[in-house]
């Protein structure tokens, strides 16, 4: 008789900042997206999201002097055409909301030139893709939105266009940077000497120095996840944590803790 992990359990390939978040928050919620592969809706605000980020890599990649904000507004004239307003259609965003979703992209790509100055920013790389194996069977995948020299190192930059965190959520925040280092660290042999959060709808930012030792406590969480889903996987039992959070669950019409709690 085989042995053989049905399908969906099996170990998926890589771990990222966010599934490993998922899985911190609810390891029912993490099988549901990472192990059975059942799609969450996307959101108007992800979109944005990633529009915005579209929208700030291009602008980088201009010659410094004419990163403007003139030269912005006419980058994000180019950039709506490649099918962002079909994707928000999709999900059922109007003309109206389109418009002012529109209009709430570009206050936060206006208030990126109230926290630096792009055209003093040299890029090495933007919007990067990185698969690493940081652990022995362990990779992690991640998208680097900056790397930019610093020191005898470099910096790693993340844009956020969601609201600047309360103190206590900004833990996850700074831990998804520290993976990062370890990632871009053992891809390009210079260290991350600092790591930094962009909050463009705030127009604020926030940097952090990093030690030598972020590496192993971020080594150790990751270890730690990767061990739990291990034995979910093995014993086939993924516990629901039921939260606050569980209000904005895409999963809560097939999630049995949710039914419980409604009855």
């Amino acid at each position: 008789m085989s042995t053989e992990q049905p399908e969906q359990f099996k170990m998926p390939d890589y771990l990222s900042a966010s599934s490993i978040s998922t899985w911190e928050q609810c390891p029912q919620r993490y099988k549901y997206s990472r192990i059975d592969g059942i799609p969450e809706p996307e959101t108007d605000s992800q979109i944005m999201g990633n529009f915005v980020h579209e929208i700030l890599e291009n602008v980088y990649k201009l010659p410094n002097n004419q990163r403007t904000i003139a030269n912005a507004q006419q980058v994000s004239r180019v950039v709506w055409v490649n099918g962002w307003a079909e994707r928000l259609a999709a999900i059922g965003v109007d003309e109206t909301k389109m418009r002012e979703f529109r209009w709430k992209s570009w206050w936060c790509v206006e208030n990126l030139w109230l926290i630096e100055n792009p055209i003093n920013i040299s890029p090495m790389e933007l919007e990067s893709e990185y698969y690493v194996e940081v652990l022995p069977g362990i990779n992690i995948k991640g998208f680097v939105d900056r790397i930019t020299p610093h020191g005898d190192g470099v910096k790693v930059t993340d844009y956020k266009t969601g609201k600047f965190p309360r103190p206590a959520y900004m833990d996850q925040k700074w831990f998804q940077l520290l993976l990062y280092k370890i990632i871009v660290e053992q891809t390009i042999n210079k260290p991350v000497n600092e790591v930094e959060l962009i909050y463009l709808k705030d127009g604020k930012s926030i940097a952090r120095q990093t030690t030598p030792a972020d590496n192993e406590t971020t080594l150790a969480r990751v270890s730690n996840v990767h061990g739990e889903i291990e034995k979910s996987i093995q014993t086939e039992n993924f516990p629901t944590k039921v939260s606050k959070l569980c209000d904005w669950c895409s999963y809560k019409k097939i999630c049995p803790a949710w039914s419980a709690r409604r009855r």
